[in-house]
């Protein structure tokens, strides 16, 4: 019989700890208190092209690659669990002065080279998609394909 021990009951050690009980591993995760830590209080994001920059090319395949899996396993979770993890369909990132905004357009520019499109919104854009947002918010970056997940409900779940 395969044996692992998982230390940390984060959301990747409790991960790792399902997919291997799956395939028919003993698993004991270490950890005082499973799902409380870092895990517990995330954002929850799945950005990988946003938060991406130019020279990062392997970096954001990697999460590109990561970014296509979460549908399936999201909806494994809700099979086995019931529980739906998805709490957004997309990510607006903003801009609050122009340096910000140049940033946003230098990171649409090359995630354009790769086959991501992101679209750069002015002002106006941000403020018809968000209007509670600020006034002073100068530019969005909104990633159409980047999903957030309510991370305590990931860990219900797992």
């Amino acid at each position: 019989m395969r044996t692992l021990a998982v230390v940390g009951g984060g959301a990747v050690g409790l991960a790792v700890a399902w997919q291997a009980a799956e395939a028919g591993w003993t698993v004991t995760v270490f950890d005082p208190a499973p799902g409380s830590g870092a895990s517990f209080v995330a954002g929850g994001m799945l950005a990988p092209l946003s938060e991406g920059w130019p020279g990062e090319d392997r970096v954001l395949a990697f999460g590109a690659a990561a970014l296509a899996a979460w549908p399936a396993f999201a909806e494994r979770l809700r099979a086995i669990t019931g529980e739906s993890v998805f709490v957004a369909d997309e990510t607006l990132t903003v801009a609050l002065d122009g340096a910000d905004a140049a940033d946003l357009r230098t990171v649409a520019d090359w995630l354009a080279g790769f086959g991501h499109e992101l679209s750069v919104l002015d002002r106006a854009g941000v403020r018809a998609l968000e209007p509670a947002l600020a006034r002073t918010v100068r530019a969005g970056l909104l990633a159409t394909t980047e999903p957030a997940v309510d991370n305590r409900r990931v860990l219900t779940a797992l």
